[in-house]
């Protein structure tokens, strides 16, 4: 019995051993590969085509990336605030493109920069866009006597509107 359990261990510790080292093989094959070359790129404005600056790019560099570097050389600048594009007359690149994913991109390409000024949030265009209705309904609601010559009684709906 003994020799039996002996047995069925040594069996269990030779299948440990060929997944170890199947593992090994593997882990020394991912180790190797090779380190991701750069690749250089001008920014340039995209009005005037003027090089801004030269920036060194991986093919795994996203488009935010590009944005991060961009702000360490321009501290005004922040990410919403700015765009980019292959070519003057293409549209603005998404900020998950990856260089590499851009077909005619290679060392030495140009990206074309647009500052787009500065933005606002979409809680002040909603704050901006509906406090005018409100302040205009309030004027006519409490001067009405001013602008009709005359005090008009209030209707229950516009009490209720003005609560």
């Amino acid at each position: 019995g003994i020799n039996a359990e002996y047995g069925e261990f040594q069996t269990f510790q030779h299948y440990f051993i060929q997944i170890n080292l199947s593992s090994l093989v593997l882990s020394t094959q991912v180790s190797y590969l090779p380190p991701l070359q750069t690749m250089k790129v001008d920014i340039a404005d995209g009005r005037s085509g003027k090089t801004l600056l030269c920036l060194e790019l991986t093919k795994e560099t996203t488009i935010l990336d590009l944005k991060k570097m961009h702000i360490k050389e321009k501290p005004y600048l922040y990410p919403t605030r700015m765009t980019y594009k292959v070519s003057l007359k293409e549209k603005a690149l998404p900020e998950e493109t990856k260089i590499g994913d851009l077909d005619t991109f290679c060392d030495g390409s140009v990206l074309y920069f647009k500052d787009l000024g500065p933005q606002i949030g979409w809680s002040t265009v909603f704050f901006a866009e509906y406090i005018g209705p409100i302040f205009a309904y309030l004027t006519f609601y409490l001067a009405r006597g001013y602008i009709y010559g005359a005090t008009t009684p209030t209707t229950t709906i516009q009490n209720i509107a003005c609560a």
